[in-house]
């Protein structure tokens, strides 16, 4: 079985990125969110079994990117959250692995390893 990937990012160039590169490891990419809103719906309806998330993703509906990590982690607490960006501060990443983020890492295809994908 693959690992159905939820990728939230709003930039359409890393999306394509991470999307190839999830693929050319076995992954399924099953949808992708370029905002917290769109991001929460999806992670409802298409059930992923891992979610790559940017702490940046724009916040929408009053909901930004750790409350939508979150509400992801109280609803489905068995689904990983990888949480990735490359602008992130290092007090930002943190906050993410105390509340139990998979990991904060910009070597991504290394944390997919550890899910079977490769």
């Amino acid at each position: 079985m693959s690992v159905r990937v939820l990728i939230v990012d709003d930039s359409v160039f890393v999306r394509d990125v991470l999307r190839h590169h999830l693929e050319c490891i076995g992954c399924e990419v099953i949808a992708e969110a370029e905002n917290t809103l769109q991001a929460l719906d999806l992670f409802r309806t298409v059930s992923p079994t891992l979610v790559i998330l940017d702490v940046a993703v724009p916040r929408t509906g009053g909901i930004g990117a750790l409350a939508l990590f979150r509400l992801m982690r109280a609803e489905n607490p068995d689904v990983p959250v990888l949480v990735v960006s490359a602008t992130a501060l290092p007090e930002i990443r943190k906050s993410f692995i105390n509340e139990g983020a998979t990991s904060s890492n910009r070597s991504t295809l290394r944390a997919f390893r550890m899910y079977g994908a490769a």
